[in-house]
């Protein structure tokens, strides 16, 4: 396929494990599973089974400088960068680099994340 033909959809790892977590979790329990399965980021499934947030290790630091007492993820987390499964590559390559990822959307449903790892190996 050539480069100029490539979509989002087709950086998404194989296979690969979404991994999710709930607004109403605290962020002990994301940063957990974060540093458990060695996540850079980990989208927030809110209540209506959209994804508006995403909690990222930056996220969760600049959370502990302006709201140390807080537990609540939403707290720690920052707009999610949403993009179609079929924007072409070559579009969303600069938001990529620049914040480190996207969301994949097919609509409104989450298909998966891809990040500049995979910008690099795609």
């Amino acid at each position: 396929m050539s480069e100029e033909k490539r979509t989002l959809g087709d950086l998404i790892p194989a296979g690969q494990h979404l991994v999710t977590a709930e607004e109403s979790d605290t962020v002990a329990e994301v940063a957990d599973l974060m540093w458990k399965g060695d996540y850079s980021q980990i989208p927030l499934k809110a209540s209506d089974g959209s994804t508006k947030y995403v909690v990222t290790w930056k996220s969760i630091a600049v959370g502990f400088i302006f709201k140390a007492d807080a537990e609540a993820v939403n707290d720690f987390s920052e707009d999610a960068i949403p993009l179609s499964k079929g924007t072409p590559l070559r579009e969303a390559t600069k938001t990529i680099a620049n914040c480190g990822y996207v969301l994949v959307m097919d609509g409104d449903d989450l298909t998966g994340i891809v990040t500049y790892t995979d910008l690099l190996a795609g």
